[in-house]
């Protein structure tokens, strides 16, 4: 009877230790597949990171690049000598039309002579415009990159880069976001290389009185593209300067990982800040020169005509 027992008592002891075995292996294997899980994940992560890094490294060094680069107009010129040849000839019918309107008597102006006369003069200098345009454009461009590189200073931007690396969301919002710089400098030298090849029209719509205020808008917008990068390395400047009035270093700090953001986002929303700023400028101009010519003009009618009444009442006298 003590032996049945006993073998009873082994029995329950190995099936218990037997169970015990089982448990402790089934969550050894659980730990071991959590924790490769989760240095898989880690190390893909990693991988990630160190990428998105680098990428962000290179991608900055090209957003310094494109600041102080203007392309080449060369490969445009064939088209912009077609432009020129067709804009020229239009000039021909302007004049024609303006002689019509001068016989016909549609002019209506105390002088029609010199009306006449101030078409053919602006006519005349609008075409030498159109004749260099090419030249006229090439030398903006220049003027523009010398303005640019005297005021470019390589900034230093590793500690941006080593602060936007500490926090992964940082980084692949500035990854995008220095994307979008660099899309949009793409679209700026794109739009630089077609300005020169419609700059002829623009500077014909100049001239006549119906399509002036179109010509004066393209003109502006032409502007805002040209020295973008101007505006941008002057406001990169200022925003370098006034961080380091902060005092020493932010290196891995949020607020160093913040304030590179906010350089990104502050370049990327430039272009439709100044375009706007400049055409409310030059609505506020025009709407100056506007009141002037009203007075100018109320003037000149008034003025004589208080002079040709103060003489006939001294002949009256």
């Amino acid at each position: 009877m003590a032996v049945v027992l006993a073998l009873a008592m082994v029995q329950q002891v190995s099936a218990d230790s037997m169970d015990d075995l089982i448990n402790y292996v089934i969550s050894l294997i659980t730990e071991s597949l959590i924790a490769g899980i989760k240095g898989l994940v880690d190390l893909i992560v990693q991988g990630i990171h160190d990428s998105l890094y680098s990428l962000l490294a290179e991608l900055m060094d090209l957003v310094i690049e494109l600041l102080i680069y203007n392309p080449p107009l060369e490969p445009a010129y064939d088209l912009w000598n077609e432009v020129r040849m067709i804009v020229t000839s239009l000039y021909v019918l302007v004049l024609i039309a303006a002689g019509y309107r001068l016989l016909v008597g549609v002019v209506m102006d105390s002088n029609p002579s010199r009306t006449f006369r101030e078409w053919v003069i602006k006519t005349i200098a609008s075409i030498i415009l159109v004749t260099v345009s090419f030249d006229l454009y090439q030398l903006i461009l220049d003027f523009e990159k010398v303005l640019s590189a005297s005021l470019f200073v390589n900034p230093d931007l590793s500690g941006f880069l080593v602060a936007s690396a500490s926090v992964l969301l940082i980084l692949f919002i500035n990854v995008f976001l220095v994307i979008g710089v660099i899309l949009m400098f793409i679209l700026r030298h794109m739009l630089v290389m077609a300005g020169v090849i419609f700059f002829p029209i623009v500077l014909f719509l100049c001239l006549l009185p119906p399509t002036r205020r179109i010509g004066q808008t393209f003109l502006t917008m032409l502007a805002v593209i040209i020295f973008l990068p101007f505006v941008e390395v002057l406001l990169l400047r200022m925003a370098m300067a006034a961080f380091s009035s902060m005092g020493s270093s932010f290196e891995g700090t949020l607020f160093n990982a913040v304030f590179g953001l906010g350089l990104m986002l502050m370049m990327l929303l430039t272009p439709p800040i100044l375009l706007q700023a400049c055409f409310n400028a030059g609505a506020t101009i025009s709407g100056a020169v506007e009141s002037t010519r009203q007075v100018t003009r109320i003037i000149t009618r008034t003025i004589p005509q208080k002079s040709t009444q103060t003489t006939l009442n001294q002949y009256a006298k």
